[in-house]
């Protein structure tokens, strides 16, 4: 009898166009979610994603589950998640992504699931880190992960405003290996929330490539369509 009368006084907002959510939906509407700009790209050699990263670190494959858009729904759902506490629509976008990728034909068989870290002070203020919260909505789906194969070793300001060469260089040694063992000859998914430049992934993938037999894959929620 509780949950009805905060549900009246305290509406469930959707992430996605902030209109009030019935009882059977969850954290975004039901026309957002039939209105998500899927990228499909998944089985796609040579997709943008790969175009963006061919030539700067080896790997398999490569794909992003959404198209991202200024001021436009995946843009206030990831703001939700990285910037508001809004843990659970990270959990449901990393079980949409785990769900389109049980299907792909270039993904199969992946090991471990390893989401991009952020630094320790970070991870104490905000209280969890949005690239492991979205692998949690993966391992709910059946992947393993490996949230403690990485580690960021320096804390510097958000990226946001920065320009391409800023990032590259604010990224090129911040991160390194930290419990690696059992990698070996593994397939491996490396997942962050977005992808811009792809400065971060790239940074975060030298280590891993070093790890002998590995093979690297790519994958982030959102991506830019340019």
């Amino acid at each position: 009898m509780i949950a009805p009368i905060l549900q009246l006084f305290y509406p469930s907002i959707c992430a996605g166009c902030e209109a009030t959510l019935v009882s059977n939906e969850k954290e975004i509407c039901t026309l957002c979610h039939l209105d998500l700009p899927y990228t499909r790209m998944h089985d796609q050699e040579g997709n943008i994603i790969e175009q963006r990263l061919a030539g700067r670190f080896p790997f398999k494959a490569a794909t992003s589950l959404l198209f991202f858009h200024k001021s436009g729904k995946v843009q206030r759902m990831l703001h939700e998640l990285k910037y508001k506490g809004n843990e659970e629509i990270g959990m449901m976008l990393g079980a949409i992504l785990a769900n389109e990728l049980h299907s792909s034909q270039r993904f199969r068989d992946i090991d471990y699931v390893i989401p991009v870290p952020i630094h320790p002070r970070k991870k104490r203020i905000r209280g969890y880190n949005q690239a492991e919260v979205l692998a949690k909505g993966m391992e709910n789906h059946g992947y393993l992960i490996r949230p403690d194969a990485l580690k960021r070793n320096s804390h510097r300001t958000s990226q946001t405003r920065s320009g391409i060469y800023a990032r590259f260089k604010n990224v090129a040694d911040i991160f390194g290996p930290m419990h690696v063992q059992g990698l070996e000859h593994k397939r491996i998914l490396l997942l962050d929330d977005v992808l811009t430049t792809g400065a971060t992934l790239e940074a975060c993938a030298k280590h891993l490539v070093a790890i002998p037999g590995l093979e690297l894959m790519v994958a982030t929620i959102a991506c830019t369509e340019h």
